[in-house]
């Protein structure tokens, strides 16, 4: 019996006490928040783009690359700030993407030329977005198991309610403080990346890991490292370990795992599209800058829903995930295909947005 209560009580030393409940709700608000903030503001980079090719006069094709950068370190930027996240703690390493967020619009606010951007938004802020949204969209795994579909709904959302919100925010400044006073005014709202991770706290699982390796490391023992490395080339895992980044390249002889790796780069190459074009589409068949604004914020709002909807029916089975992908893959080619031979405003700022959905 005592055995049982020993094996009992070492389980219970595992369970992090937050998980599903308690502090990870605290860490749901502030993921919410930062992926608001950093996701929203990408997704009304389209508002930008139209006002800074009008304002630089420079061609469409060179002040997209701008988006294509950030977008670039958003996403290839994920496994360097995972590993920081785990070497130096998720709060540290998105209050670092915070500042270079705030950094890089503040520069771009007193940019002469466009080819400046590169630097200043495409690189200092593209670093900033890179190191934010990882650790928020990583964290929440960690403090939620039998909602996790749920939960990474609710946060996904936050991209959302920025699409919804930050189109408007930013025709505003413009308007009214020009192009240079809206990226510093935008600057200043990117610096509260900053505050929605001073929420973040350390899972106990890394913790523990953490507080292993010190302790391993301490030891200096020749023949365990020796014996560990033998294990290690053992194991059927290839891993791969470059700076402290693990690459575990048979994942990739897992059929599934391969097809849904390149299905998900299809995805997000036609998604990432959508944030420049539609709203550059809207103004080239010869609607305002308004119009362009309503589609992004339509967007957004059809995003609020299905996202959080699509949680829900994850969790509860309702429906399988692989089937809700590809549900969303088939809407999303069907309306790209018909999107040329429309040019009505009710198609390209109702119909076109709601395929994301």
């Amino acid at each position: 019996m005592a055995v049982q209560k020993d094996e009992k009580q070492t389980d219970g030393d595992n369970v992090d006490p937050d998980v599903d409940h308690g502090y990870a709700w605290v860490i749901l608000a502030g993921c919410f928040m930062m992926y608001s903030l950093v996701i929203g503001t990408i997704k009304a980079y389209g508002i930008l783009y139209t006002e800074m090719v009008s304002y630089y006069g420079t061609g469409s094709g060179n002040t997209a690359w701008i988006g294509s950068m950030v977008l670039l370190l958003l996403l290839g930027l994920s496994p360097v700030a995972n590993s920081f996240s785990r070497k130096f703690s998720f709060r540290r390493v998105a209050f670092a993407g915070g500042l270079l967020l705030c950094l890089g619009y503040f520069l771009s606010g007193f940019v002469p030329k466009m080819e400046i951007m590169y630097l200043t938004m495409g690189g200092c802020a593209g670093l900033g977005y890179g190191l934010s949204f990882s650790p928020c969209s990583t964290i929440i795994s960690y403090y939620f198991k039998k909602h996790r579909a749920l939960a990474n709904g609710i946060v996904v959302s936050g991209s959302g309610i920025g699409a919804l919100t930050y189109p408007a925010i930013y025709s505003f400044l413009i308007k009214k403080y020009g192009l240079h006073g809206a990226f510093w005014v935008i600057g200043g709202i990117l610096l509260n990346v900053c505050v929605a991770a001073c929420v973040f706290k350390q899972p106990k699982l890394l913790l523990k890991e953490k507080e292993s390796q010190e302790s391993t490391g301490s030891r200096k023992d020749q023949e365990l490292l020796l014996k560990k490395g033998i294990d290690k080339q053992k194991s059927k895992d290839t891993l791969t370990n470059c700076y402290g980044l693990d690459f575990r390249f048979s994942l990739f002889r897992n059929p599934r795992f391969s097809m849904y790796c390149v299905s998900f780069v299809l995805c997000m190459n036609g998604y990432g599209n959508n944030l420049i074009m539609i709203p550059a589409h809207i103004k080239d068949v010869g609607y305002d800058t308004t119009h362009a604004v309503y589609g992004v914020t339509i967007m957004g709002g059809c995003e609020v829903f299905a996202r959080i909807a699509f949680g829900l029916i994850a969790d509860r089975n309702i429906m399988k995930r692989k089937h809700i992908f590809l549900f969303s893959m088939l809407i999303a080619s069907v309306f790209s295909f018909i999107a040329p031979f429309f040019d009505s405003f009710f198609f390209l700022g109702y119909m076109l947005p709601v395929r994301k959905c």
